[in-house]
């Protein structure tokens, strides 16, 4: 195989064709490959789940049960097979290599993750002070925004729609796609440095980030999680209690329908509820609000990231 490598979601990704949005591979990962398949792939295999379409958010969704694979079907032609005793994901051919490839990083890599053992959420992650928070809300809610803010501040994205977390020996965040989907409104307000256009649609903007400031896919230790909530006049910053943050964690959660694999993800989020700081910010969702919110998430996050390392020296 003539394969060019990358990282994403800590799996060390090798592919026959270009891949435009992984990050400096990383010796750590697990190995993964992306084919494209000789033939149309086709629908079809037991559903076991499917969400709606949500205009200008989410395509109408399909996972299946082939056997030991998973079929996950977006929209009309988006179609993969993830395998994972292969450690691969095959791909329709002749697909638009830049919305296709976005796709790829939801939920064809939501399942391989989960396969893995990893907790994943609906939630975009940044780096500060070397440390990770995860910023998590119901859809429509200001995720990517916040994470894009937050990187025009000077952090470093690390994921901008689903964050995997792997909860033992300590809760770590994998960085995922190094690419926003913004609004046009968001991306227009913003001003990204070191990212450039990848692509657009009517409601989305697609940045991608420059080689340079991508980094490795290295974990980053999780400090915080942050939820974003609506709310008026300043923003205002709430510690959630665990026994509240599972609950609230817990609609943010994928998983693989299967008794067990619930099971296994409820373990993982009730670990992480209990050994990671969950916040709340109630905000109004104005563009005045943004920099308040911004400046708190970094406040919060680095007081728990120096807590850390204070107790890992002690």
């Amino acid at each position: 195989m003539n394969a060019r490598r990358g990282s994403c979601f800590g799996f060390s990704v090798r592919s026959t064709f270009p891949l435009e949005y992984t990050r400096g591979d990383t010796e750590t990962a697990l190995p993964l490959t992306i084919v494209e398949a000789g033939d149309p792939l086709t629908p079809g295999g037991d559903l076991l789940q499917e969400w709606p379409a949500i205009p200008g958010k989410r395509l109408y969704t399909r996972l299946y049960a082939r056997g030991r694979d998973f079929g996950v079907e977006i929209g009309r032609e988006n179609r993969f097979v993830v395998q994972p005793a292969e450690s691969q994901i095959t791909v329709s051919p002749g697909l638009h290599p830049h919305p296709w490839e976005a796709l790829l990083w939801t939920t064809p890599m939501g399942v391989s993750a989960a396969v893995r053992g990893d907790l994943v959420l609906h939630g975009s992650s940044v780096k500060v002070d070397g440390h990770a928070v995860v910023i998590t809300a119901p859809s429509g809610r200001g995720k990517t925004t916040t994470a894009a803010a937050l990187t025009e501040g000077g952090c470093q994205l690390l994921t901008d729609d689903l964050a995997f977390c792997q909860v033992e020996p300590r809760p770590i965040i994998w960085p995922g796609p190094a690419i926003l989907r913004l609004r046009r409104d968001a991306a227009s307000r913003l001003h990204l440095a070191n990212t450039y256009l990848s692509y657009e649609s009517d409601e989305r903007v697609c940045l991608a980030l420059e080689p340079a400031v991508r980094g490795d896919g290295r974990a980053r230790r999780l400090a915080a999680v942050v939820f974003l909530d609506d709310g008026s006049g300043e923003p205002r910053l709430e510690r959630v209690d665990p026994d509240e943050a599972v609950k609230r964690l817990w609609p943010q959660c994928f998983y693989l329908p299967f008794e067990a694999e619930v099971a296994r993800c409820f373990r993982a989020l009730v670990t992480l509820a209990s050994r990671v700081p969950v916040w709340s910010i109630s905000r109004p969702r104005e563009w005045e609000s943004l920099p308040g919110v911004v400046n708190q998430i970094i406040a919060i996050t680095s007081e728990s990231a120096d807590r850390m390392q204070m107790e890992g020296a002690s």
